[in-house]
């Protein structure tokens, strides 16, 4: 019997992925884009970070921090923020 492997590929997680690994520079459990702000905003409080150019795009992308998850969302907590004048291992436009 011959087992199959699924990967999740394309844009949309390549850009998840590269905002996930900076998530430590920003001091920030949670960082979305632009995009997803727009769908989530009035569910989840949140702070502009800046852009941030994220390789494999050809302009920079505006991110948000997710400053708390919701109450019925498992481990929720709030979370603190550092500005983006802060953080020095992150690229910048």
């Amino acid at each position: 019997r011959q087992r199959l492997e699924y990967t999740a590929i394309g844009d949309t997680v390549n850009l998840a992925a590269r905002l996930e690994s900076i998530t430590k520079d920003f001091d920030s459990a949670v960082i979305i884009s632009e995009s997803t702000h727009s769908l989530v905003k009035d569910e989840f409080p949140t702070h502009a970070l800046g852009e941030v150019i994220v390789k494999g795009k050809a302009i920079p992308v505006r991110i948000y921090a997710v400053l708390a998850l919701g109450a019925g969302v498992e481990g929720g907590t709030q979370t603190t923020v550092r500005p983006p004048e802060e953080v020095r291992s992150a690229q910048r436009p």
